[in-house]
């Protein structure tokens, strides 16, 4: 592990938080559901352990809805929108009332490259602008290639910074405005 893994994943990271462009152009085989709406046993026999683990934990809860793109019945990809009624914690940051934040990305391997995270933000974007909510996502400072990814459709909008005792998040700091959150209880780091 190098030093700038280790100090990130033991100590202090530093992380993006970016705002979606109203960016609304045509998706193709992108589907969504709010987890409260359908049965999860229907996607599971397809899904990974990841993703089922996702779908399990996920549940009848309706602040998660989940965007997948499928071809001839194969999950290629996915990711899940946050819409929680009211201010709800995830991940040592709050998702509030009237915003949606994107959240687990995923493209197997064998189909990245593709533009499937692409046509899962089209969808996500037309979503959000449709129930009037303000897009966001978080992303690491240190992931390169999802910040390189996620420029045609984000910007920078302010910064999140972790601080860590022992790879646990114990003070959340955001800019734009300034605020800093001691990670207790329901604050505490879940995915």
């Amino acid at each position: 592990m190098n030093i700038k893994k280790l100090w990130e994943t033991y100590f202090f990271k530093k992380r993006n938080i970016m705002v979606y462009h109203n960016n609304i152009q045509p998706f193709k085989n992108i589907f969504f559901i709010s987890m409260v709406d359908f049965d999860v046993e229907l996607l599971l026999n397809r899904a990974d352990s990841n993703l089922a683990k996702y779908l399990k934990m996920r549940k009848d809860n309706p602040a998660w809805v989940l965007f997948y793109c499928e071809v001839d019945s194969k999950i290629l990809g996915y990711s899940f929108l946050h819409v929680p009624v009211q201010e709800e914690w995830n991940d040592s940051l709050p998702t509030k009332s009237g915003e949606a934040r994107v959240s687990t990305n995923f493209v197997y391997p064998e189909y990245r490259g593709r533009g499937i995270l692409g046509e899962i933000a089209k969808c996500q974007i037309n979503y959000a602008n449709e129930n009037n909510l303000k897009l966001w996502c978080v992303i690491e400072s240190s992931n390169i290639s999802a910040m390189r990814a996620s420029y045609k459709n984000t910007l920078i909008d302010k910064s999140n910074y972790l601080v860590k005792i022992l790879k646990r998040n114990i003070v959340s700091i955001t800019t734009k405005p300034f605020r800093a959150s001691i990670l207790l209880r329901k604050k505490r780091a879940k995915r």
